[in-house]
Order: structure tokens, then C-alpha cells, then sequence
């Protein structure tokens, strides 16, 4: 999974992710408890979008990442139009992550065997797979689209959801990506929180307490705003989720002498609301000032308590 949420990672950076308009909810998987969609054409005509992709080409990029671009004759950014990502099982690692755009599968072809990968025929499309000693994952190629995996049997099982398109599509999974406005700039949806309260270890920690959640970005008048919804188990546990975060913002101007002013105000835009078993997170903040302030690393960071271990 890691793999696969690190290539997610370079491709969102250097070239965008997701399919452009509303969501396909055909090619997720009714198995899935997590799915993220990201809408680039909006991403791009954004003004927050636009100062991180322009920021985005002074980033060095990895080795293996420019080998890439040079085989496939052009830059990513250019070629790719989006990509989707979900999973289904606690640790995440049958998350596929399907890429679309306009690149020559003929030359990614021709780039994997150099790796080498292995590739073989699977119903309408090629699916490459990783060969000893080599750490990459399982990719397969359909028409304009990728699907990469970290085994062939999650690329050949999400290869079959897109051909028969027999993927979430009118269920009532994922209400929130279904619903998404023309501001949307990205949205992720949790519809089961079990894959992550495993991480959070023993006792009542808020992470346990969520059994959905969804985030909404969005851009308008060049503001960028920010809508979490979080669903717990009971009117309880709502309102130690909200006095949580509530504390974790308090703590985010605290340790130092002479606090930030935007960071202030920042924090200070914050809003978080209970209402029975549910906690709202709204936050809105002009883009240029969100980017100014987090581009030349994150001014939280030094703020956050850190976290205490625990006895046995």
C-alpha cells in the first residue's frame, strides 16, 4: 500500500489526480471503504491550484520519475488527466490506484521492460508485474488508462470492474462523492473508519470513535475552503471529538513567544459544531494567504504536542 500511495503521491504533485468532471462511480469497487477524487481541471483554474503547480515545477524530482517522463516522450503534467484511488482492508494494501490520460501505452509498455517487468495479456488489456529483485508494483494498461496495484490480482480484479462497469455506482456508498458541487476541488470518503482505527492502537482515542468520514476541498471568490464531516457511534462520543479538536487547535498557537498573527487567524477560521452523532469541521481562508503561509514548510508543526508513550 505504501507503494501505491507513494506513486499517488508523485503523481498528484507533478501531474494532477483524478478524472476530470464528476466522479466515476462505476470503476470503484463495491468492496470499498475509502475513495478519493480529485477534479484537475478545476485543481488547475483554481488560485490555490495554480501557485502549487507552479511551485510543484521547482520541486526536484526523483530519478525515476524523470526516466519516466523521457520515455514516454513528454512531461506527465501534460499527458495525465486524473487519477481515483480506493481500498477496502484495514492496512490499505489492495488500494489500486487508476490513472487516466493521454499517453501512448506503447511507450509505458516499452519503459516497464526496461525495469524489467513482465507482462501478460488479460482480457482487453496488458498487466505488468513486478520480477525479482525488483520493488515495483503491478501495473495494467487499458485504453488511456492505468491501473496500478501491488499485486496482478488487484490490477486484474479492478481491470474487471471497469469493463463490466459494475463498480458502486447508484448504491448508497460514497453519498458524498456522488454529491459533489462545481466548486469541488478534491474529495476523499471514508465509508467504513474501521481500516484506520486499527492504527491508533489501545484506548479511547478519537480516531476510534469515527466510524465515517468525508473531506470536501473547494475553491471559490479565491478562497479556499474546507468541509469534514465525521460520523461517531453515539451523542457521547461526538462531543469528545469536537472538545478533542478543539484542544489540538488550541495547542496549534501555543509554544511560541511571539505566536504568528495569520497563524492566528488561521486556527481561528476553524469552526467545529456537534449535532448528535455527528462532528462539522468547516474552515475557509483566502488561497494565496493559505499557500504563503504553509509553502515554506508546515507552521504547525512546532506548535503540535507530542505525542506521550504509554506504560504497559
Amino acid at each position: 500500500m505504501r507503494k501505491i500511495i507513494t506513486a499517488s503521491l508523485i503523481v498528484a504533485i507533478f501531474s494532477g489526480f483524478a478524472f476530470a468532471g464528476p466522479v466515476n462511480m462505476k470503476v470503484i469497487n463495491k468492496d470499498a471503504k475509502v475513495a478519493m477524487h480529485v477534479d484537475m481541471e478545476k485543481v488547475r483554474a483554481s488560485d490555490l491550484g495554480k501557485l502549487v503547480m507552479a511551485e510543484a515545477e521547482n520541486i526536484e524530482k526523483p530519478a525515476e520519475f524523470l526516466e519516466f517522463e523521457k520515455a514516454i516522450g513528454g512531461q506527465l503534467l501534460q499527458q495525465t488527466d486524473g487519477i481515483t484511488v480506493y481500498g477496502s482492508t484495514p492496512e490499505m494494501d489492495d488500494a489500486v490506484a487508476l490513472v487516466k490520460g493521454r499517453f501512448d501505452n506503447s511507450k509505458i509498455e516499452n519503459y516497464l521492460k526496461t525495469i524489467p517487468a513482465q507482462g501478460e495479456e488479460y482480457t482487453n488489456s496488458k498487466v505488468y508485474a513486478r520480477v525479482e529483485g525488483k520493488d515495483i508494483p503491478a501495473v495494467g494498461l487499458m485504453n488511456k488508462l492505468a491501473i496500478i496495484g501491488d499485486s496482478t490480482a488487484y490490477v486484474q480484479k479492478a481491470i474487471d470492474v471497469v469493463n463490466a462497469g459494475s463498480g458502486v455506482g447508484s448504491s448508497d456508498k460514497f453519498s458524498v462523492l456522488k454529491s459533489l458541487d462545481q466548486n469541488t476541488l478534491f474529495a476523499v470518503e471514508c465509508d467504513d473508519a474501521s481500516v484506520f482505527s486499527s492504527a491508533a492502537g489501545e484506548g479511547p482515542q478519537p480516531a476510534k470513535m469515527v466510524k465515517k468520514l468525508s473531506a470536501v476541498g473547494s475553491e471559490k471568490d479565491g478562497n479556499f475552503a474546507l468541509n469534514v464531516n465525521l460520523e461517531t457511534f453515539d451523542d457521547k462520543q461526538a462531543k469528545q471529538v469536537q472538545q478533542s479538536i478543539q484542544m489540538m487547535m488550541m495547542f496549534m498557537t501555543m509554544g511560541q513567544e511571539q505566536p504568528d498573527p495569520e497563524l492566528m487567524t488561521l486556527v481561528q477560521s476553524i469552526k467545529v459544531n456537534s449535532a448528535g452523532s455527528k462532528v462539522a469541521i468547516d474552515f475557509e481562508y483566502p488561497s494565496e494567504k493559505l499557500f504563503n503561509l504553509f509553502k515554506d514548510g508546515n507552521p504547525l508543526k512546532t506548535n503540535m504536542p507530542q505525542p506521550q508513550s504509554q506504560g504497559n
